[in-house]
């Protein structure tokens, strides 16, 4: 039998997890990141002309598209675990996955990162 506090708890370290996946992406799609400037020379013929044609623009856009790819390739590996064992909602593996495999794309930016300070 289920408990209320049990699934409390597991949409609690689900949430967690998932935050911390966020906070990983949003670290890679910085500045200094090795993937930073490839994305940028490809973005710059598609922004160029439009209102985010700016200097500014192009930095921000450049860093959300880089998070958000990120966020979205490092899902990957745990959508395939999920599929593969038929599960219909994550569980705190699949999660844990997923928070892996974004640190292990996000590791060449922490070793910039690490190389500025």
């Amino acid at each position: 039998m289920v408990h209320a506090h049990d699934v409390r708890q597991f949409t609690f370290l689900r949430l967690v997890l998932l935050a911390g996946v966020i906070a990983v992406a949003v670290f890679n799609g910085q500045g200094f990141s090795p993937a930073f400037d490839p994305l940028l020379y490809l973005l710059t013929p598609f922004l160029r002309g439009t209102p985010l044609g700016t200097q500014m623009g192009f930095f921000y856009t450049t860093s959300a598209l880089l998070s958000l790819m990120t966020f979205m390739f490092s899902g990957l590996l745990a959508a395939f675990y999920e599929r593969l064992l038929g599960r219909r909602t994550s569980t705190t593996v699949s999660m844990l996955i997923w928070l892996a495999v974004a640190a292990l794309l996000t590791y060449p930016a922490y070793k910039a990162w690490q190389d500025i300070f």
